[in-house]
């Protein structure tokens, strides 16, 4: 078995900093979240609100809170298994930035559709308010993916055929091979383990592709067969979007 050494230093400060953003941000929508809810009157400017406005920021504070909690479980459960990257940050940055204008948005969309134009706010409860938003934010990663398929379904054009901006699929990332050793003859069963493995991935041993490759739906566990080899090989995984990375001198021949 190899392991990919683990860079201590540097997922440190990352750790750190990022526990710092996730409790800041869950206190300071917590707390916004309860100073806005109705009955809760100790600021007069906030007393003074119209309940229309009063629903409007709890929305937004729930939608905050509700992406707050899935990035952090993400995050605590990336380190826990001791496989966070350090060029994730920007995305655990703006995660519970974009949860909370998603929540927002889908709290505004059904908003239309359960009041008329001339219905009574006091038709709404907050208690919905905060499931609907808070649940959006949670689920926005989700929200937007769809909203993407949709859209690129729907007004698909001509022009997108020739577009060059096409987004990447992330690059993948080997953290540990086994086995390590295997027959000149090949057939070993090797399972690699990593993140960002996408369907339709190949393997190579040294310059020989592997038979039988298939990817776990998380895209972290490819099985496969090595081929035929001789010798000390470099490992290499390409993604279907030719984004590969390689593992120098992982498996060798016996």
């Amino acid at each position: 078995m190899i392991t990919r050494p683990f860079d201590e230093s540097a997922s440190r400060f990352l750790v750190t900093a990022l526990s710092v953003y996730f409790v800041v941000l869950a206190l300071l929508f917590l707390t916004a979240l309860l100073l806005i809810w109705p009955g809760m009157d100790q600021i007069s400017r906030i007393a003074a609100l119209p309940k229309d406005v009063r629903l409007l920021l709890i929305a937004v504070s729930a939608a905050g809170l509700g992406s707050v909690i899935n990035a952090a479980t993400s995050f605590v459960d990336f380190v826990a298994e001791r496989r966070l990257v350090k060029s994730w940050g920007i995305w655990y940055l703006f995660r519970p930035l974009i949860g909370l204008t998603t929540g927002l948005v889908v709290y505004a969309a059904l908003r239309g559709g359960i009041l008329k134009a001339d219905a009574a706010v006091d038709a709404l409860n907050p208690y919905t308010v905060v499931t609907i938003s808070a649940l959006a934010g949670f689920l926005s990663k989700y929200i937007v993916d769809k909203l993407n398929d949709y859209a690129q379904d729907r007004f698909k054009t001509k022009a997108q055929v020739y577009g060059r901006d096409k987004l990447r699929l992330p690059l993948p990332n080997i953290d540990q091979i086994e086995p390590a050793v295997g027959p000149s003859s090949g057939g070993t069963a090797v399972t690699i383990k990593g993140d960002n493995f996408a369907r339709g991935t190949k393997v190579f041993f040294g310059d020989s592709p592997s038979v039988s490759t298939s990817v776990d739906t998380g895209g972290r566990k490819i099985s496969t067969l090595t081929p035929p080899g001789e010798g000390t090989v470099d490992v290499q995984v390409a993604n279907p979007d030719n984004q590969s990375v390689a593992w120098e001198g992982a498996f060798t021949y016996e």
